[in-house]
């Protein structure tokens, strides 16, 4: 007898998380979320634990990030006044890159790499791209060309590169001419204090990012396992509203 309940309970579970609209909504939303956050790192994606400077050795880090392939923007190496020094022979745009005329930047912007900005191609690389062309937009600047351009890479790099792309795998020319100019002082001076805010920044929107992320991820697993807690239940309402009908 308990276990013909426990079939009956199991079946009816089952018959909501199927049926139910906002299960069905949160279920396609794992499924895309889980697939975004596995799409391919690329190569430059190195471990946590690369070319650390023998003076930051006694700079630990925590142990389960150790050898993880996450870009974190140097935030657990120590390494940001390295990268200052690095920083402070950037001048213009022109250092990184852009020499031409500015383009139009376009609708398209860089995506986060919490949502699917790794493994994503830059804008140049994409179809009918094509600079001769008079309405052609703005390149974005990867990581590897950034890297290449100033033979600099690990932790220094990333730091850099975090407070000109912040959250996203590329970055902008509008963007870092924005950064380039805060790093500055009235009389065009490199002020190191200035550039480690923007490095602060980009890393705080890498983790907004992130959290976003996981908690879509926990939120939409426990819809799952879980449909009748009371904000799935609360998401079901909004939806049978919106269709104009009712949940009791």
């Amino acid at each position: 007898r308990l276990q013909q309940e426990a079939n009956e309970r199991f079946a009816t579970t089952m018959k909501t998380m199927t049926t139910t609209p906002c299960s069905i909504l949160l279920l396609l939303c794992l499924l895309v979320a889980t697939a975004t956050a596995f799409s391919p790192l690329p190569a430059t994606t190195k471990p946590l634990n690369r070319l650390t400077a023998s003076k930051n050795d006694d700079v630990e880090e925590p142990s389960f990030l150790q050898n993880l392939p996450m870009f974190t923007g140097g935030a657990f190496d120590g390494m940001d006044s390295e990268a200052a020094k690095v920083a402070s022979r950037i001048r213009s745009v022109k250092d990184l890159g852009w020499t031409s005329a500015e383009k139009r930047a376009g609708s398209m912007r860089p995506r986060h790499r919490a949502f699917g900005g790794e493994g994503e191609d830059p804008i140049q690389s994409k179809a009918n791209y094509d600079e001769t062309n008079p309405q052609c937009v703005e390149k974005w600047l990867t990581q590897e060309e950034f890297e290449t351009k100033f033979r600099i890479n690990g932790p220094v790099a990333d730091t850099i590169f975090v407070s000109l792309a912040g959250g996203g795998a590329f970055a902008e020319r509008s963007v870092c001419e924005e950064r380039i100019a805060q790093w500055q002082s009235n009389n065009g001076k490199f002020e190191e204090a200035q550039f480690l805010k923007t490095v602060k920044a980009g890393r705080r929107d890498l983790a907004v990012g992130w959290g976003i992320f996981g908690t879509a991820i926990t939120w939409a697993a426990c819809g799952i396992l879980l449909p009748t807690n009371p904000t799935v239940k609360l998401l079901e309402g909004v939806i049978a509203q919106i269709q104009g009908g009712y949940v009791n």
